[in-house]
């Protein structure tokens, strides 16, 4: 089967590329390289790729989708930026979405489209369930929900089939640079013997799901009957910050005292993922506990 990724040049992207490719699908890379992660040529081994900007000229990819799948991976991502430049946002993942949905809606088989838990905000309850209340507090929580509301639109217009998966806090390894996670930042820090910097008292909590858990999720989704669903993917189990930071320092068999900064504004407090629907409709289940993913990570 032919795979098409959008932003499969990517963190999360190229993860999928690689790990579809070893299970067999034809695979095909789509990426501007704006926010490419590096050595992407040598991660994509083999893979075709294919320079492509989802807000110009899409003849590049309607000429492979008929039939096909579609993985939209591509999105800016980071909610503190969103704030700044919210019209980006709204273009990126927004517009080109629709953009997307436009050229191929009529000719692909399915899309795959990699969502966000901030479409939720600050949840009322834990764990966090599908049905949760839609309420995000920044611009790339919004621009996710909006590119949601576009997929289902045009699946009701034109019969395309969906599934659309909500990442929780995705690690791993090839996560670096500006626009990189938590873990990533303080396992950096870490390797220098520096001081963690934590946002707010440390008492926040996320649910940290590994890349290769999310590919492995990503493929449940190609092959799934149980299509125009939405999913939760994440690890299941909170984690405070406090908490990821020991497991980082012990991992690397220092400790310094964490450095506390001001909370910063549009994050949310808690967040813990109720997977109970994918465990049971996709066969989902998450392997990598989050101790695991670090070593992956500082191994490498």
């Amino acid at each position: 089967m032919k795979v098409l990724i959008t932003g499969g040049a990517g963190f999360i992207g190229s993860n999928i590329a690689s790990y579809l490719k070893q299970e067999g699908y034809d695979v095909i890379v789509f990426d501007n390289f704006e926010r490419s992660i590096k050595n992407v040529k040598n991660v994509l081994k083999g893979i075709a790729i294919e320079k492509l900007d989802l807000r110009g000229d899409l003849r590049k990819i309607i000429k492979h989708a008929r039939k096909s799948v579609i993985v939209h991976a591509a999105a800016y991502i980071n909610a503190k930026e969103s704030i700044k430049k919210p019209l980006e946002y709204l273009e990126n993942n927004v517009a080109s979405t629709v953009n997307l949905l436009k050229a191929t809606s009529k000719i692909a088989e399915k899309i795959i489209y990699l969502s966000s838990a901030a479409v939720y905000g600050e949840p009322k309850h834990l764990p966090i369930n599908e049905e949760h209340e839609l309420n995000p507090i920044n611009p790339y929580g919004a621009s996710k929900l909006s590119a949601e509301y576009w997929i289902k639109a045009y699946s009701n217009l034109y019969g395309i089939n969906y599934v659309i998966l909500r990442l929780f806090n995705v690690y791993g390894e090839g996560q670096k640079g500006e626009y990189a996670g938590v873990i990533s930042k303080f396992i950096e820090k870490a390797r220098k013997r520096k001081p963690l910097i934590i946002y707010g008292d440390g008492l926040q909590t996320r649910d940290f799901v590994y890349v290769g858990d999310v590919a492995k999720a990503v493929k449940l989704a190609i092959k799934t009957k149980n299509f125009n669903e939405i999913y939760n993917i994440g690890f299941g189990k909170s984690t405070t910050i406090n908490q990821l930071a020991e497991i980082i320092m012990e991992a690397f068999s220092f400790y310094k005292k964490p450095i506390y900064m001001p909370e910063r504004k549009g994050d949310i407090k808690h967040s813990q993922a109720d997977i109970s629907k994918a465990i049971k409709l996709l066969d989902y289940k998450p392997e990598v506990s989050l101790k695991e993913g670090i070593k992956k990570i500082i191994n490498i």
